[in-house]
């Protein structure tokens, strides 16, 4: 049933593309947003004890670590070459320069705030296809957007109690995460997703180094070792998962479990910080979510209707 080592995933011969692997593939989506938020959790967690760019530079050794090996298992070490291309280059500085913003925001704010703030990437990532694409983008869609980020304003409230700095931190998360998938988007289809993982690790470990030089580092303790090996875990658990979700389903079906984060989020938060989202945010997430949605869904219909032209 499974092809052992080399795929890590079910064979093809068992789920195909479509509506017959969309199960497994809604499976694998929540499990990755799931893998990504305990990710969050536990860095947020050691960085109680822990410098940023240590628990960087770490979690980073050891995920890299961890998906080389199965990079080399599975043979797509072959197509070493072809991770020199400049987008994938560009990809990882804006996830370098992603995480970084995140993290410092995350260290500062509730978990649940900061992962209801990354919902709007979607939004951003339609606009910037319209922008640097030259995509069609409608009214409906250009409205959904803009609403969308009345959502964001309304979980950041700036310039009332319960503003803090901190979450524009996230916002410049969104936007530097918004332009590493539209990077991808120009990449070559000879370019393995594991060889793309691994270069935005990278791109991102040294960052620790960097960061490092105005912190002061420390031998961890046995604890602390355990907590940045499950952290770097879940991250290579959550990019693999990831591909799994968009080899064996159908996009529009997949993508809108991509929010179950803001939940797994919000019980992780109180389970381990007691955090307890108020009125404002809740609203916001709602709107949020609520405009990614239905951008995917005219997103959807413009496709449909583009099929149905050609076909006339």
């Amino acid at each position: 049933m499974f092809t052992s080592i080399r795929g890590l995933v079910p064979s093809p011969g068992i789920l195909s593309k479509g509506k017959t692997g969309n199960p497994f593939a809604i499976l694998a989506m929540v499990l990755a947003m799931i893998s990504f938020t305990l990710n969050d959790t536990l860095i947020k967690f050691i960085g109680e004890s822990l410098p940023l760019g240590q628990i960087i530079f770490i979690r980073g050794v050891m995920a890299m670590t961890l998906l080389g090996a199965i990079i080399f298992a599975t043979g797509a070490h072959h197509s070493y070459r072809a991770m020199a291309q400049r987008p994938n280059l560009f990809r990882g500085v804006f996830e370098a320069i992603a995480t970084v913003t995140f993290l410092i925001a995350l260290f500062q704010m509730q978990l649940g705030v900061a992962t209801a703030i990354l919902q709007a990437m979607p939004l951003v990532v339609t606009a910037g296809s319209a922008l640097l694409f030259k995509e069609q983008v409608g009214w409906r869609r250009w409205s959904a957007i803009l609403i969308g980020f009345a959502g964001v304003l309304l979980i950041i409230r700036p310039g009332f109690d319960g503003f803090t700095v901190f979450s524009l931190f996230v916002v410049g998360t969104v936007f530097a995460a918004s332009a590493r998938d539209l990077s991808t988007r120009l990449l070559t289809p000879d370019l393995p997703t594991l060889l793309i993982s691994f270069t935005t690790l990278a791109f991102v470990t040294p960052t620790g180094l960097l960061l490092g030089l105005n912190e002061d580092w420390s031998i961890p303790e046995l604890w602390q070792w355990g907590i940045l090996l499950s952290a770097a875990v879940m991250l290579v658990a959550a990019q693999l998962l990831i591909v799994m979700a968009t080899r064996f389903g159908d996009f529009s079906v997949v993508s809108p479990f991509r929010y179950t984060s803001v939940l797994a989020a919000i019980i992780l938060g109180f389970l381990v910080w007691g955090d307890i989202p108020d009125l404002p945010m809740i609203i916001g997430v709602l709107i949020i979510v609520s405009t990614g949605l239905y951008s995917l869904h005219r997103e959807q219909v413009r496709a449909r209707e583009a099929k149905l032209n050609q076909s006339d």
